[in-house]
């Protein structure tokens, strides 16, 4: 996958809140290190890829923890979410602006 390929995927999938931590991932993307996928998994940034780097495999973890806590749709600070059953990770205003049927959101800090 392309950086331009998952910057597209997160943008229609989410919004454009995670695509600087996207960016980050690609720009520190050692070579021999290839990138399958990029997706929200469990209100996270998760990221598939193929080859081996602990400095890589490092940084997807930071980027995953850090996502926890940003909007996906606008990249302000946000937190825990469940929106008609998906786990995302929304800001205040993005929750509040929900049509969801159903919406929760974790008042605990992780």
């Amino acid at each position: 996958m392309t950086k331009e390929e998952a910057i597209a995927h997160i943008n229609e999938t989410c919004g454009n809140g995670w695509i600087n931590p996207v960016e980050i991932l690609y720009d520190n993307k050692p070579e021999n290190i290839e990138i399958q996928c990029v997706f929200q998994k469990w209100a996270g940034l998760s990221v598939d890829y193929e080859g081996e780097d602990v400095h890589f495999e490092e940084l997807t973890d930071v980027i995953y923890s850090i996502s926890q806590k940003m909007c996906e749709i606008c990249g302000k600070s946000g937190g825990y979410t469940i929106i008609d059953g998906w786990e995302t990770t929304l800001c205040d205003f993005h929750f509040k602006d929900s049509p969801a049927k159903e919406k929760h959101r974790n008042t605990h800090t992780k």
